[in-house]
């Protein structure tokens, strides 16, 4: 919760302070560029991200681990990686998540209502009669973090989805195609 919570408030506050007017994208290295320092070492969106909520998995578009074997922050490192982040963390995309507050002692059944809520709203758009499921570019972009193949991945997505939507989804896994929605970078209503 608490390091879910800097990552949301660091991006509004970057937003804020960078005067962002219409994308993140117009800064550029948003996610690298802004931080805080927690403890006396500097955290950006990225480090917090992908060094440590992400267990140190490497960024998608990188091919190294956020953070160096000497690195002092892996010892903040979430050893047990939770997908169900990627529905909490707000990049000021109109296509992220809502903006939300976590709390340490809800944490479980609010990352459990962020990805039903995602994912029943806008991370998905199925299509039965071409048999094309529209997926979120999150799940392009973390693909391996929701299982190691497609149908792990969409047994796991089905799982946060309505009854009717998901059970076509399971009783069609092998023959649904997969492709994604193009991805918001406008700002998100809610931050402008």
């Amino acid at each position: 919760a608490f390091w879910t919570n800097i990552y949301n408030i660091l991006i509004i506050h970057g937003v804020i302070e960078l005067e962002v007017q219409r994308s993140v994208m117009e800064i550029v290295n948003f996610f690298r560029r802004i931080g805080y320092f927690i403890g006396g070492l500097f955290f950006s969106p990225d480090d917090i991200e992908h060094g440590i909520l992400r267990s140190n998995k490497s960024h998608p578009l990188l091919p190294w681990k956020q953070f160096s074997r000497h690195d002092q922050r892996n010892q903040l490192i979430i050893r047990k990686f939770d997908p169900r982040i990627h529905f909490s963390l707000v990049c000021a995309a109109s296509s992220c998540p809502p903006v939300e507050f976590y709390d340490a002692e809800k944490i479980n059944k609010q990352l459990d209502i962020s990805a039903r809520s995602f994912l029943n709203r806008r991370g998905i758009i199925l299509d039965r009669e071409k048999k094309i499921l529209y997926l979120s570019k999150i799940f392009q972009w973390y693909s391996g973090d929701f299982g190691s193949n497609w149908s792990e991945r969409l047994i796991y997505i089905a799982s946060f989805i309505k009854n009717e939507k998901r059970s076509y989804i399971l009783n069609h896994l092998n023959e649904l195609k997969i492709q994604f929605l193009p991805y918001q970078w406008n700002l998100n209503e809610t931050l402008k």
